[in-house]
């Protein structure tokens, strides 16, 4: 038996005491037949002793564990070895550099899909109390014979357009055609309401009769278009909040039914 365990020592460390860094040795085996266990392995890892005491199986089971144990250990300080690399580490680093802007990227291309939404919110809001506007106009002319022009203030599609096209691959076909189907909208009621107080001004120098009929009716018209319109764009805008934008650009919108007596 001490034979055997000789050979299986002197095999074992020949197998796992070979690292070239000096790192790990494992010491003898020892008889110890008292309280039921038949040996002992004392390892000596990095200057501190481990002792070990193992029950009486099979030795050829013991020197099969033996040198997994020891291959694995030099699988770790190989591994180990590999990443203390400089040029090892300086790949991770700028790896791990990569992976870090690529995700705060995506996270503010994702901010700047919300803040999208968030635009367009902004823009129905300004379309109901630009819709308000317009009816007061619209009262003001029919019922006074009345007019008050004032500049109303823009849609900002600019904005809108700006941060369409920045995260583009973020949205889908359908989401693209109905933001500029918002835009466009938009900007046509911006040229009505221009038109609007272009005829308004009209009113503040000398007119004839006639021209003053014409204008106002002109003007009068322009008011119920620009309420139409007010209307329809608040429904697209509706249309765009749910995510219904296929539905947004292929409806079509019938001016009659957004008309106010």
């Amino acid at each position: 038996m001490l034979e055997c365990l000789a050979r299986i020592r002197s095999r074992t460390r020949s197998a796992v005491s070979g690292d070239r860094m000096g790192r790990c040795v494992f010491d003898v085996w020892e008889n110890v037949p008292h309280q039921g266990r038949a040996f002992k392995k004392t390892t000596t890892y990095h200057g501190t002793e481990y002792a070990i005491h193992l029950p009486a199986i099979s030795i050829y089971t013991y020197s099969g564990v033996y040198l997994t144990l020891g291959q694995t250990v030099m699988c770790l300080d190989a591994i180990a070895d590999f990443f203390n690399n400089q040029s090892v580490s300086a790949f991770l680093g700028a790896f791990a550099a990569f992976l870090l802007i690529a995700v705060n990227d995506w996270r503010r291309e994702r901010r700047k899909v919300k803040t999208l939404r968030a635009e367009i919110e902004v823009n129905r809001a300004d379309a109901l109390a630009k819709l308000e506007t317009a009816r007061r106009m619209r009262i003001l002319l029919r019922k006074h014979n009345s007019v008050a022009p004032a500049p109303v203030l823009r849609f900002n599609t600019t904005f809108t357009r700006q941060l369409a096209a920045e995260v583009l691959h973020h949205l889908s076909i359908d989401q693209r055609r109905a933001i500029e189907g918002l835009c466009y909208t938009m900007e046509a009621i911006d040229g009505l309401f221009d038109e609007s107080l272009t005829l308004s001004q009209k009113f503040t120098t000398p007119l004839g009769q006639a021209d003053r009929i014409f204008t106002a009716e002109h003007l009068l018209k322009n008011w119920g278009d620009i309420v139409a319109n007010l209307k329809r764009l608040l429904e697209m805008c509706d249309h765009y909040l749910v995510g219904n934008y296929t539905q947004l650009v292929n409806k079509q919108y019938d001016a009659a039914a957004y008309e106010e007596p």
